[in-house]
């Protein structure tokens, strides 16, 4: 059985990017980072990353800024175009942090750009839902490293909402489509968690793409 192929998008290969990508190849997959759209072709991989990074730009989903943090513009270009790419292609989508906030805006979603430090750097407890498509992986809970401060508010079209934080937040924790191999947290399973649930979500998503 061939190896996955994944194509980690990012302009540079911060450390978000160099996290996931040691996460996806311990876990049984290859990772290819591409910083150039000309690169992102959907045919020579079986599935997209997006890591963590800086915040989406808030024009994309028509507001000010009104606390979004290292913005860039060329990242959220080069990224939405994958994503589009990826899509048009149906193949599978995982996406970390900034990239399940991405993704929810490439979808026609909203964020709340500040909701504090209640989230930052914190292993957190979140609920699963049943519709999940992990549930049966990770079950009714997991605990896993989260580092936001911000967060979806509006879910995008298609979305639909399968974690939860278990803090008077209740902030949406994982998403997936209703018809697409799209799957995106807001924590970063790439990351130490209690119970390698983690390693299950990459190691499920890395299966997704053979």
């Amino acid at each position: 059985m061939s190896v996955p192929r994944i194509c980690v998008v990012d302009t540079r290969r911060s450390s978000d990017a160099a996290s996931l990508m040691s996460s996806i190849r311990k876990n049984g997959g290859t990772p290819v980072l591409v910083t150039t759209k000309k690169k992102i072709r959907a045919a020579s991989y079986d599935g997209l990353a997006l890591p963590g990074g800086g915040d989406v730009n808030p024009a994309l989903y028509h507001e000010k800024n009104r606390g979004s943090r290292n913005v860039s513009s060329a990242r959220d270009s080069l990224q939405l175009y994958a994503i589009s790419q990826f899509v048009r292609a149906r193949k599978p989508i995982l996406g970390v942090c900034r990239g399940l906030q991405l993704l929810n805006v490439y979808f026609g979603g909203t964020l709340y750009q500040n909701i504090g430090r209640s989230h930052r750097m914190k292993q957190m407890k979140v609920s699963v839902t049943p519709a999940s498509a992990l549930y049966h992986t990770l079950g009714p809970t997991a605990t896993l490293l989260h580092a936001h401060h911000q967060s979806i508010k509006r879910l995008g079209n298609g979305l639909i909402a399968t974690q939860y934080s278990t803090d008077k937040k209740r902030c949406i924790e994982a998403i997936q489509h209703e018809t697409l191999p799209i799957y995106a947290f807001q924590y970063h399973p790439e990351h130490g968690s209690r119970k390698n649930a983690g390693k299950k979500i990459i190691r499920w998503f890395i299966v997704q793409c053979r």
